[in-house]
């Protein structure tokens, strides 16, 4: 993530707040420092996270970027049945971040497949994105994902 982007996109008061809250050190406050404490903070928070693979960490990082609602990850849904990477739970999406270790034969397919159309009938919207999307343009993966989950439930 660049440390270029306008400052507008960056942070929103609230989470300047919580990253000084978690930064040892006090930068400045012209707007590159107070860009850089933020983003220490966000991969702070992604530390802590129970991702499962580094192309989930870096959906997280470009869905914090554009300021995304909070979402769950390893969410656990269907009475336990599916675990998804992560969840908008009040519009009842779910964002899956495929890589081709996990999802890359005959198999996984069709598992992936059922599984969609399971949590589809029980009301959920279905969002896929390969790692290697992710890795080349997480942003816009983070924005199509915010787009489909703020036209809510269908």
């Amino acid at each position: 993530m660049a440390y270029d982007t306008p400052f507008e996109e960056w942070c929103h008061p609230e989470e300047l707040a919580a990253a000084y809250a978690h930064d040892e050190v006090r930068p400045a406050d012209d707007a590159s420092a107070v860009k850089v404490l933020w983003y220490r903070y966000v991969r702070w928070r992604a530390e802590r996270m129970p991702f499962e693979s580094p192309a989930e960490t870096e959906f997280w990082l470009f869905w914090m970027k554009i300021h995304g609602p909070e979402l769950v990850a390893q969410c656990a849904v269907l009475d336990g049945q599916y675990r998804l990477d992560f969840a908008h739970p009040r519009s009842r999406t779910a964002i899956e971040i495929d890589g081709l270790a996990y999802h890359g034969d005959q198999a996984a397919f069709r598992r992936d497949r059922q599984r969609d159309r399971d949590l589809t009938a029980a009301g959920w919207r279905v969002i896929r994105f390969t790692a290697q999307e992710v890795f080349d343009d997480g942003e816009r993966c983070a924005r199509e994902a915010l787009a489909l989950c703020s036209r809510g439930r269908r």
